[in-house]
């Protein structure tokens, strides 16, 4: 059983390596060609725009790790620090890598499931902090 469970941890981690380095390579494109402005006009902090941060986050493979640099780039540049939450919380709750093993150990109605909760859970901590950070102070 032990044998099972480390070739089965082993083979997902081989199939994760490569969107990990696809990752790291458009965070640093990324991070290279988003320019102040551009950003400032399209990460607005909006309702919308929390939406797609949210699956933005969802959709980016490889571990959060990868993505810190550029989100923070970004953040830097103009991205409102909802849409950081948004992202950070829809890229920790779901990821493309997980949707193989979760469906593989629990089934395609767990997975999803899961996935409409963290969306919710994801806008509310964006719509939450959103609201509280006019008391605080981000770098």
């Amino acid at each position: 059983m032990l044998y099972e469970i480390l070739i089965k941890t082993i083979t997902g981690f081989l199939n994760v390596l490569p969107v990990l380095v696809f990752a790291i390579i458009i965070s640093q494109i990324v991070s290279y060609y988003a320019s102040h402005k551009k950003m400032g006009k399209q990460l607005k902090e909006n309702e919308a725009n929390i939406s797609k941060a949210t699956i933005l986050g969802m959709l980016s493979p490889g571990p959060l790790i990868a993505y810190l640099p550029t989100v923070s780039n970004l953040h830097k540049k103009g991205m409102a620090p909802s849409l950081v939450v948004a992202f950070i919380t829809g890229q920790a709750l779901v990821g493309p890598a997980r949707v193989f093993l979760e469906v593989d150990y629990f089934g395609w109605q767990f997975f999803v499931l899961r996935v409409i909760l963290a969306i919710f859970i994801a806008v509310g901590a964006a719509t939450v902090f959103r609201l509280l950070e006019k008391y605080f102070k981000f770098k």
